[in-house]
């Protein structure tokens, strides 16, 4: 019998060398047409903040409830807040019938299942409650990816935007937000209405994705938060964004800590009934003022959603630079940047960050979770999950 060494017995098995050539192209193919039909189901989407950033933002306005508006959160406002009304309204009926007191794991449980599937859309279907509030506004602006900044990706390492592309849109609205930011002006605080450029893409991210974050946090404790921090950045670095569009957005993970925040805010518990903290909230505050009380008479709405409270400039792709799957990608991304400086007529700046010390100084409202959120280096090659603390 020959003998064999150890080394010869245990060696790795050289799959890709003994596999033909043809066949490796097939199984190749076969991954990018499964990541380009995960991202039609997921209905992974990229916008893009720059080709005519400068002319959405200068909309005239539109009319919204007979006043004119440029924002675009009070619409969404509204909507959310009778979906949510409506959602309550069910579920008392519900427990009225079953003889069910609303202070229970069941009755909660039940709760944020159906706000869930209203606003966020069930599993990972992004059609709900809130797409005709988005197809209606008038100043609502979608740039095709032939003219995008994106229109010159690899197509075959960026399947999700050359391949989908194909079958239905994969980029984004964009909408005018009209944030109020304090700022400091002769040494005195000052309120300013900054206009920012958020894509309805970031809507989805949070009602939808955020349920996943809220789902992990658990007790909330710094521990179970770093933890879900991390889980964010593997999202958005695999079919939800790098891997399928070759685009990291920075904006889609600020996006869904936000949503986060909503969903604690929402009862100020989790299913269970444990108390979960805001992670933003300052020492002393994170008890959580909620926004859906159970009372006597069943589920009452304590207080209306203003989307206004979660938005910051770092939602914006313009100002919360992207990271890039690959030098291709990034190199792709900048020739069309410089071409939009090059050709623009009135000599307006396009860049990333649109404007350095605005995100800068919404960093600071992170703290310590801002190098998880915030990119202020500028586009730059994705780079692995920061290492948990």
């Amino acid at each position: 019998m020959a003998s064999h060494s150890a080394s010869s017995v245990f060696r790795r098995p050289t799959f890709r060398r003994q596999m033909p050539r043809s066949d490796r192209r097939r199984r190749r193919t076969a991954c990018l047409v499964l990541l380009a039909l995960v991202g039609l189901r997921i209905g992974a989407k990229e916008v893009d903040s720059f080709t005519h950033r400068y002319e959405i933002l200068a909309l005239p306005a539109g009319e919204f409830a007979g006043r004119p508006l440029t924002d675009f959160a009070p619409v969404l406002d509204a909507r959310v807040n009778r979906i949510v009304a409506d959602v309550l309204a069910r579920r008392n009926a519900e427990n009225r019938r079953a003889g069910r007191s609303c202070d229970s794991r069941r009755a909660r449980k039940r709760l944020f299942t159906k706000l869930r599937h209203a606003l966020g859309g069930p599993l990972i279907v992004t059609r709900n409650r809130l797409r005709p509030a988005i197809n209606r506004h008038p100043n609502r602006v979608k740039i095709p990816l032939r003219r995008s900044v994106y229109r010159d990706f690899p197509p075959w390492r960026s399947p999700t935007l050359a391949l989908v592309s194909r079958v239905r849109d994969v980029m984004a609205d964009a909408f005018r937000f009209d944030l109020e930011l304090v700022g400091e002006s002769a040494g005195s605080l000052v309120r300013r209405r900054t206009p920012v450029l958020v894509s309805s893409d970031k809507i989805t991210h949070f009602f939808n994705r955020s349920q996943r974050l809220f789902d992990r946090l658990g007790a909330g404790r710094p521990a179970d938060l770093d933890r879900v921090l991390a889980y964010n950045q593997h999202l958005e670095a695999s079919i939800w964004g790098t891997r399928t569009t070759g685009v990291g957005a920075w904006g889609d993970l600020v996006a869904n800590f936000q949503g986060m925040r909503f969903w604690i805010h929402l009862l100020g518990v989790d299913v269970v009934g444990r108390p979960v903290p805001d992670p933003l909230a300052g020492p002393g505050e994170e008890a959580v003022e909620p926004l859906v009380r159970c009372t006597a008479r069943g589920w009452e709405q304590a207080r209306e959603l203003t989307l206004g409270s979660y938005l910051d400039p770092a939602w914006d792709e313009g100002l919360n630079c992207s990271d890039y799957r690959d030098p291709d990608f990034l190199a792709a991304f900048e020739r069309r940047i410089a071409e939009l400086n090059r050709n623009d007529p009135h000599g307006r700046f396009y860049g990333c960050p649109m404007d350095p010390d605005l995100i800068r100084r919404a960093a600071e409202r992170y703290g310590a979770y801002a190098d998880r959120l915030i990119n202020l280096e500028g586009p730059r090659v994705y780079r692995p999950i920061l290492p948990s603390r």
